[in-house]
């Protein structure tokens, strides 16, 4: 079952700042506005952050990277995407977090990441300098996540569970869905 996740759309935006020179840990503000995660991963050196993104136009020929075959490794991915070596290690925290985000806020972690590619070599549309994460491997077009379907009977007692509208889950049973009441 496709459902439209709004948390996990706020993570995945904050997630596209993640190894750009925009997003760097010390900035004013990102303190309060990123995880822990995404802290650590801008503090740490990237190995496509030296990369040029400006081009002469008229001599605009692809980068060469070394791209890997992706499938996910905590969360599926469909298709399989192809991706700079570095961004992959970025993708498997991600996956994590999305699945942490996803057990807390909706009971379940996805099964699947759906998405529109990754690597393509392009620039960015409407610049004729400007080459796109892309045509590096850095980057995935997110289009959504697949949950599991949770019945009619485990649904109500998900929202039994819930503190209100976007609170975590106050308790826990067994079987296919968790509850995590901690942060």
């Amino acid at each position: 079952m496709r459902e439209s996740v709004g948390a996990l759309a706020a993570v995945a935006v904050a997630f596209s700042l993640v190894g750009t020179a925009i997003c760097r840990a010390d900035a004013p503000g990102v303190e309060n506005a990123l995880p822990t995660i995404f802290r650590r991963m801008t503090a740490e050196p990237y190995e496509l952050d030296a990369h040029p993104r400006y081009v002469d136009g008229a001599k605009f020929r692809c980068p060469q990277p070394e791209t890997v075959a992706y499938r996910g490794t905590t969360i599926r991915y469909r298709p399989t995407v192809r991706v700079h070596r570095a961004f992959r290690e970025r993708l498997e925290r991600f996956e994590a977090l999305v699945a942490k985000v996803g057990k807390r806020y909706y009971g379940r972690a996805p099964f699947r990441l759906v998405h529109s590619g990754g690597f393509n070599c392009r620039r960015v549309r409407g610049s004729s300098v400007r080459i796109s994460e892309h045509a590096l491997g850095n980057a995935l077009d997110l289009r959504g996540f697949d949950f599991p379907h949770i019945g009619a009977r485990a649904s109500k007692r998900l929202l039994a569970c819930r503190g209100g509208a976007g609170a975590p889950f106050a308790c826990a049973w067994p079987g296919t869905l968790e509850c995590d009441a901690t942060p």
